[in-house]
């Protein structure tokens, strides 16, 4: 990763010189696809990861007088399940 000092002297070399990929890369010494990465990335805040979840196909969604009520079916292997819910 290169600090933002370096970021925008690899774009100040491209857009307000003419460089060219490869001449700024020879300049400064950056991997060809670093070079270019960085040319054409807008936004440089890093990328959040998306939270994983579970399989939609394993939920088993009941209805109860509060809402909608999801019990995942290990859940229901166990013979666990909340007080007052049913199975039917």
């Amino acid at each position: 990763m290169l600090t933002i000092t370096q970021i925008n002297y690899i774009q100040d070399l491209y857009f307000l010189e003419g460089k060219s990929i490869s001449e700024i890369c020879r300049m400064t010494e950056k991997n060809y696809r670093t070079v270019k990465k960085y040319i054409e990335q807008d936004d440089f805040n890093p990328k959040k990861h998306k939270v994983k979840r579970s399989n939609k196909s394993n939920v088993l969604s009941l209805s109860s007088t509060n809402g909608l009520l999801k019990i995942s079916l290990d859940t229901i292997n166990k013979g666990i399940l909340p007080k007052g819910s049913m199975i039917g």
